[in-house]
């Protein structure tokens, strides 16, 4: 890369030869349709990103911010995302992300619901996985508005576990 622009010198212990990289000159890395990035995300039909990285406030939001106004689904792993600016910048944008482009989750939540899909689209009988755990404790969860949507059509990963919208008239719940 080029100063300024290399890999996090930690990171590159976990690169391997099939890992991509686009290098960008503005605080988005999306923002025109020009962009190697931005042809080869549409040319591979990608519908989700996942967004890690420094400096959430500024780069990192910039991309998302860009990447949600193109149609890409965006999720923030948030525990992979910090900033330098202090004064709570990475909350405000943890929150902004969270309430208006996408949603914002934790590496571990994440990875857990992708072992969940996985096993549900394994499993014969894709009912059998749809029980949450004897474990799991449900409780209702303030704030959240109920537009009359089914217990599967609203799920929201937080860093404090998984969130259901549930049908008009019902609490909404959380399981942790």
């Amino acid at each position: 890369g080029t100063w300024n622009a290399d890999i996090y010198e930690p990171f590159k212990e976990h690169m391997t030869g099939g890992d991509l990289r686009f290098d960008k000159a503005r605080m988005s890395g999306l923002w025109s349709p020009e962009l190697p990035m931005h042809k080869w995300l549409r040319a591979s039909k990608m519908k989700t990103l996942l967004f890690a990285g420094v400096n959430t406030d500024q780069c990192l939001l910039g991309t998302l911010t860009d990447a949600y106004s193109w149609g890409w689904d965006c999720i923030l792993l948030g525990d992979c995302a910090a900033t330098m600016t202090g004064l709570g910048a990475k909350e405000v944008c943890d929150y902004n992300i969270a309430t208006n482009m996408g949603f914002v989750t934790d590496s571990d939540i994440f990875c857990g619901a992708e072992s969940v899909f996985k096993a549900k689209k394994a499993a014969k009988d894709p009912e059998q996985l749809a029980t949450p755990p004897e474990s799991a404790e449900w409780r209702p969860v303030d704030g959240l508005e109920d537009d009359g949507m089914s217990d599967d059509e609203f799920v929201d990963c937080t860093p404090d576990g998984v969130e259901m919208g549930g049908d008009k008239g019902k609490e909404n719940k959380k399981m942790t």
